[in-house]
């Protein structure tokens, strides 16, 4: 699944390098990414604290035009406990829409959906998120930092524990590598969910390397 994923993202890649002329005369914006995720899951309640660790693949496509931006993401991945446990696969995805509101500032809001997947079965996360997005050059040829908050809306989670809230923030280098529409980047992500008022706290992270193709947008 995960080589065939790659697969079209690099064909996506390879046909917006090479775009009409026609598209490139539009107020159209595209770019393609893709990455390998460390990840980092960790849950307390009363029965004590649980932490899984994994490796997965992600990839990211956005589409803009003008002041407004459509964003899609999609990983999956495999989860192992350090110590007791069941082995999980996770998939997660998200469909962002925002609007840039300066230079530098992007607003968003959109859905984040999170399954954890066990032989006994599936459980599933719906967050409506509100992104707050800032970017700035560092002084350094082609090198820029991006900055991301995200605040939990509201949720659907099918779990016993009642949910408190949720809230994350990215943080990112990105290193445009020439004149190309190349650049790589280093990322971290962190999520915080508190459930059942109080008594259960998730805490999921995302260390990503990755290498991204596109025009007119980052």
């Amino acid at each position: 699944m995960r080589i065939l994923w790659a697969r079209v993202y690099l064909t996506l890649c390879a046909l917006l390098l090479s775009s009409s002329p026609v598209h490139a005369q539009l107020p159209i914006g595209t770019s393609f990414r893709l990455g390998g995720s460390f990840m980092n899951l960790n849950t307390v309640d009363a029965a004590g604290d649980q932490r899984l660790t994994g490796f997965g693949f992600e990839g990211n496509a956005t589409l803009t035009y003008k002041r407004f931006a459509l964003g899609l993401g999609y990983l999956e991945g495999s989860l192992s406990p350090t110590g007791n446990g069941l082995d999980r696969d996770i998939v997660e995805g998200e469909a962002l829409i925002s609007t840039r509101a300066t230079s530098w500032l992007r607003i968003g809001l959109g859905p984040h959906i999170r399954s954890l997947i066990i032989p006994e079965g599936t459980e599933r996360w719906l967050f409506w998120e509100l992104l707050i997005q800032a970017h700035t050059s560092l002084g350094f040829p082609r090198l820029m930092s991006v900055l991301e908050i995200r605040q939990v809306l509201s949720a659907n989670i099918d779990v016993d524990d009642g949910f408190d809230g949720a809230r994350g923030v990215v943080g990112s280098l990105r290193w445009d590598v020439s004149s190309l529409p190349i650049w790589v980047g280093l990322g971290y992500r962190i999520d915080r969910s508190n459930l059942g008022s109080g008594t259960r706290t998730e805490v999921m992270e995302h260390f990503v390397i990755s290498v991204g193709v596109g025009r007119g947008t980052r």
